[in-house]
């Protein structure tokens, strides 16, 4: 890559980076004529991000229909510029071992646009009157579809946001399925039952382990979202170490899924 490919992409990242409405005043002023490169992407791709075909379609010829109020598309366009350098830059770090940290938060970036592109996906709005406007969001009455999915960093589970449950181990038996037997049993009990006793495939374990969760679950009803940050985390395999994550469209089913 030369010098002048160096700076263009650091001119990108500095409006990836920021605030989605940061990125939306750029795009807005700017276009897509100054951007060659995801201009082609987008009148080659059959679909992008999960976006489809005649979306992109849309969005290129929205920038030759004489700029019509109600009919821009620079939120969208603002979402797959975000993204397609997110995504080229991971690339560039990706074989690169000690860099699996900047990997991995750049990872997390990008799935805080997941909940805003699942909106534009289940209902099929991809124009900024619909997108922008309180009145036209249709999952809340007092904000715009942006204000409400507008991407965050807490939007994002990650291995950072489970609680430690190391010292549950030692309270455990990995052998036979003895549990603590408190005077008075609580949510910790239960987790030492679950997570650190029997933990070997025994076959009555598969066949009694989910009888055992429901119950803890109807006992304990935050442990439901304690096991789905669980279940999440690890299909999104968002973990540091983690060596394999699903692409972008697959991320977007899990995190529907939830």
């Amino acid at each position: 890559m030369d010098h002048h490919d160096n700076n263009n992409n650091t001119n990108q990242l500095k409006y990836v980076f920021c605030p989605i409405k940061d990125t939306l005043n750029i795009i807005s002023n700017i276009g897509i004529s100054n951007d060659t490169e995801l201009k082609i992407i987008l009148e080659n791709s059959s679909k992008l991000y999960g976006f489809p075909e005649n979306v992109l379609k849309k969005l290129v010829h929205s920038y030759s229909d004489g700029n019509n109020n109600n009919n821009t598309f620079h939120l969208l366009h603002s979402i797959i510029f975000r993204l397609y350098y997110c995504h080229k830059l991971m690339e560039k770090y990706q074989s690169n071992k000690q860099q699996k940290r900047i990997v991995f938060w750049i990872q997390l970036f990008i799935d805080t646009h997941l909940d805003l592109c699942n909106y534009m996906n289940k209902y099929g709005i991809y124009n900024d009157e619909e997108l922008l406007e309180i009145d036209n969001n249709r999952d809340d009455l007092i904000k715009s579809a942006l204000d409400q999915y507008e991407p965050h960093d807490w939007r994002v589970l990650h291995s950072g946001n489970l609680p430690d449950l190391t010292l549950f181990i030692d309270m455990g038996n990995g052998w036979y399925d003895v549990r603590p037997n408190p005077r008075i049993e609580n949510i910790t009990c239960a987790l030492i039952h679950i997570i650190a006793c029997k933990t070997q495939s025994h076959k009555c374990q598969l066949r009694n382990f989910m009888r055992i969760l429901e119950g803890y679950f109807k006992k304990y009803p935050e442990m439901v979202e304690l096991f789905r940050m669980f279940i999440e985390i690890s299909m999104m395999g968002n973990y540091f170490h983690a060596e394999y994550r699903p692409h972008f469209e697959t991320r977007l089913e899990i995190r529907k899924s939830f």
